[in-house]
């Protein structure tokens, strides 16, 4: 995800926007997001959802056999030159970000299921549907 993306969905806007839709209420209301969040009544955001969702497929893909192509991408390195630029963002930096620990750490705390699960939901906060 980008800075921007997580901007966006950290900001709630679009979620809002799509409550008030389902609720049928008009902006001209002036109703404030926390009313429309209780009337909705969810305690999740879709930010916390998707960040709780990218960590269960880590840990499914990193408890796979080694053999499996999409493990061999992920935690690997891909041959080739790359031109002069900012590192590129990769999909497991976020989980290395969230997690706080190095990545082969990471990958060993998938090894327990259990472990792993009390993590995913320890750094979402609560638990999403």
């Amino acid at each position: 995800m980008t800075a921007a993306d997580t901007r966006k969905l950290t900001y709630k806007s679009f979620e809002m926007c799509c409550y008030q839709r389902i609720i049928k209420v008009c902006w001209r209301d002036k109703i404030t997001n926390d009313s429309i969040s209780d009337k909705v009544q969810r305690n999740f955001t879709v930010g916390g959802i998707t960040k709780q969702r990218k960590l269960q497929l880590f840990g499914h893909i990193c408890r796979m056999r080694d053999k499996r192509l999409i493990k061999i991408i992920m935690l690997g390195m891909v041959d080739g030159d790359r031109h002069r630029d900012r590192p590129p963002r990769r999909w497991v930096d976020d989980i290395v970000d969230w997690c706080g620990r190095p990545l082969p750490e990471v990958v060993w705390l998938t090894a327990d299921r259990e472990e792993w699960k009390w993590v995913v939901t320890g750094l979402n906060g609560s638990q999403g549907p």
